[in-house]
């Protein structure tokens, strides 16, 4: 394997701009230090001018002969047949690409590179370091001979459910279980190539049915996404209803508590500012990864990763959630807000996303196309300004734009007027059912607008008007609720709390009477100019 470095002009050798593949995987929890197994021979590269890295037996290395596996690949057998290009002769491999001189320059300068290397990459591979593909195929087969209920079980509505759950868990975690799935870094990588195809510990495809060419077949991460989604719907209708199995159940629970595990779940919406929430669940020797290994992803460089930084500055985790949530803010204000926090977040720090952000349960912003998350909101006019201010040594969020009382639109989402009512979405944890219809949305608003009185809306985003006058639109906007006094956080500004999140159905063609319209497009006297600290 030999390095070929970068030249002006993009060139690699004798090549311009060259079609090349990326495989993403894990090793740096098993890099050997020092003299540690010094039998151990590091990766053979030729033209670099960095050490050969090496790792523990048994993870890049071949566990039959010690050797490290030659991963070769075949351009022909992912192009388009009818469209035959040219051979792929490149791949981006970390350890042969990146100068692995602990906290040199130039490793950091490469670090901060890598949203766009693997964006760039004609095909991403994501290798699995400890499964062989036949034991995936003779795993599968065994999990669908036990899918089958015993005539006993068969009987009893209860054993057969829980024997599915079983079984979803064990389908999960037959990948799960990779370390690949527990890396921190393959996280950004994964949200960035949700079409990478898994390759195992030998660099074979793998592919969900047992064919003579898994080309033809190879099974991509979004389809591995894709299940854990559907099978968290399935949990989550059993919490909400809980007719069939209990709460408490321990098949129920190990399902849920694997697919989370498997940090799948915040890739589903494509919107990256869950990408914090799905960090916690994967292993960092630094805390303060789970900012930087994801910060690429928005384009950011934060903290000692600043283009012109202090040398001796080290910021905490904290101050890192901190100056992510305020770049978020600024540059994007409407998607900063698209989540729901799990857990009541402390004092202060409801106006950044936190480890405890999660995707909106329901607001209608996944796109489900994958990709580039943000495009939700192209064609989005962004109408608050958001910000920060410190208030008695925290730093609070501060906003400046239209706020509405929340009971007003709910007074009009609950009329023959309200063209298909509004959507809220809680912050904490939830307590209506999974399903969730245009009824039960209707009386979760009555009942929050009930419980408070005084909460507005802040209009945070609204779709530019088109072409046609019969084109709709959903805006969506922030739930805050006053602050109780006794905090005295601020003489000088209204304190409020973050609530959740907020989205209604409107139109452009105005047949619902010019004053409904009006207040559905965020017009009209019932919108009031406002400003405050948040969080």
């Amino acid at each position: 394997m030999t390095s070929v470095q970068w030249k002006p002009g993009n060139y690699y050798g004798k090549d311009r701009e060259p079609r090349y593949i990326a495989i993403s995987y894990t090793w740096g929890r098993w890099r050997l230090k020092g003299a540690m197994h010094p039998d151990v021979k590091g990766l053979a590269v030729h033209g670099v001018a960095w050490g050969n890295a090496t790792s523990r037996p048994r993870s890049l290395h071949d566990e039959r002969n010690g050797e490290c596996v030659e991963i070769n690949f075949e351009a022909i057998g992912f192009d388009n047949p009818n469209k035959p290009l040219s051979p792929i002769n490149y791949a981006w491999l970390d350890v042969a690409c990146i100068d692995q001189t602990r906290n040199s320059a130039e490793m950091a300068v490469e670090v901060g590179r890598q949203a766009k290397i693997f964006k760039g990459a004609t095909q991403t591979f994501a290798w699995l370091t400890k499964l062989s593909r036949q034991e995936y195929l003779t795993q599968a087969e065994r999990h669908q001979e036990q899918a089958t209920p015993t005539r006993a079980e068969a009987k009893s509505g209860i054993d057969k459910v829980r024997r599915g759950l079983d079984i979803n868990r064990r389908e999960i975690e037959q990948l799960s279980l990779d370390p690949w799935f527990s890396s921190l870094w393959t996280l950004q990588e994964a949200y960035l190539c949700p079409q990478a195809m898994f390759i195992t510990r030998q660099g074979e495809l793998l592919s969900q049915s047992d064919i003579d060419n898994p080309a033809k077949d190879p099974m991509l991460l979004s389809y591995f996404i894709d299940y854990c989604d559907h099978m968290m719907t399935i949990v989550t209708s059993h919490e909400k209803k809980p007719q069939t199995i209990e709460l408490n159940d321990k098949c129920l629970l190990a399902l849920k508590s694997s697919i989370e595990r498997s940090g799948m779940i915040g890739l589903r919406s494509t919107l990256p500012i869950t990408l914090l929430g799905a960090a916690r669940h994967r292993a960092t020797s630094r805390e303060k990864d789970r900012v930087y290994g994801i910060m690429q992803v928005f384009n950011f460089r934060l903290g000692k990763a600043r283009p012109v930084c202090d040398p001796n500055l080290d910021p905490s985790l904290q101050e890192l959630e901190d100056e992510l949530g305020r770049e978020l803010l600024t540059q994007e204000p409407i998607m900063s807000q698209m989540h729901v926090f799990e857990n009541l977040p402390q004092v202060g720090k409801g106006w950044r996303i936190s480890q405890d952000s999660q995707p909106t349960r329901r607001l209608h912003l996944v796109n489900h196309t994958y990709g580039e998350g943000k495009s939700v909101f192209e064609g989005m006019l962004a109408k608050a300004q958001l910000s920060t201010v410190a208030l008695n040594g925290v730093n609070w969020g501060q906003f400046s734009g239209k706020a509405c009382k929340f009971s007003k639109l709910v007074e009009i989402w609950d009329s023959d007027k309200g063209w298909g009512g509004g959507i809220i979405d809680l912050d904490g944890a939830e307590h209506w059912t999974a399903v969730h219809g245009p009824d039960l949305a209707r009386k979760e608003a009555i009942a929050f607008s009930q419980l408070h009185p005084h909460a507005v809306v802040l209009l945070l985003g609204l779709a530019e008007k088109q072409a046609s006058t019969k084109s709709s639109s959903m805006p969506v906007g922030l739930l805050l609720i006053p602050f109780s006094s006794q905090y005295g956080v601020s003489e000088s500004l209204d304190i409020w709390r973050r609530a959740g999140v907020c989205q209604w159905w409107t139109s452009h063609e105005p047949n619902n009477g010019s004053e409904v319209g009006g207040t559905l497009q965020g017009e009209l006297r019932d919108w009031i100019l406002s400003a405050g600290a948040f969080g």
